[in-house]
């Protein structure tokens, strides 16, 4: 059977990795071929969700030394995701890529490296981007109100990451009613104060299976 061009874990086992999380299916795959030419010497892996991401993070964390994230993705919210990466490997620069830029506070108190702007950079200039974010020292975390809310609902995130299949970003959820109802109450804050769609898709999944 080919290897599934998004987990092709038994090739990056021990190479540097570079993780792009993205789920255009024009950009994604542009900006992967780009960063392999430009960084021969790392492994250049390709996840088109925030799930996907979070399952390779954990278990690659020791050769990982960069992800580049989009932050409106399906699933899981990058900004959660960002934090749960933070957590999963605090010494990995995280570079986002947006076409928001009010995310940009969000994501520098996260720890996040400088963002590239979608649609006001050229891709192909955002493997030189990448260099100077694989050269920058990773900020430490702010101590304000969103990080230490973000850091607590994407731990309660991480099981319900565990229970979906991360290649296939379906979610095939049984967790217990206490839990379910637990998160479902973390998902909620962070939707008062954030809006998004991704959390008001989670929701709704966890609403599906209780």
């Amino acid at each position: 059977m080919p290897a599934n061009p998004d987990h092709e874990t038994e090739r990056f086992a021990t190479r540097p990795l570079i993780l792009i999380v993205e789920d255009d299916p024009h950009i994604g795959p542009t900006l992967r071929r780009l960063a392999a030419r430009s960084f021969p010497d790392h492994q250049v892996v390709l996840v088109k969700n925030g799930m996907a991401a979070l399952a390779l993070v954990e278990q690659h964390t020791a050769n990982l030394h960069l992800v580049v994230l989009d932050v409106c993705m399906p699933i899981l919210d990058g900004r959660l995701a960002a934090a749960q990466i933070r957590a999963l490997a605090p010494r990995v620069p995280i570079m986002p890529f947006i076409a928001d830029q009010a995310m940009l506070p969000v994501l520098l108190d996260l720890g996040c490296v400088m963002p590239v702007i979608k649609h006001m950079t050229p891709i192909s200039a955002v493997p030189e981007h990448m260099a100077e974010a694989l050269a920058a020292p990773v900020p430490p975390l702010a101590n304000t109100p969103w990080v230490i809310m973000a850091q607590q609902q994407s731990a309660a995130l991480l099981s319900f990451v565990q229970a979906t299949d991360p290649a296939r970003a379906e979610a095939s959820v049984s967790i217990p009613l206490t839990k379910a109802d637990a998160l479902t109450k973390y998902l909620r804050r962070i939707e008062q104060h954030h809006p998004s769609r991704q959390i008001q898709a989670v929701l709704a999944a966890i609403s599906d299976t209780m």
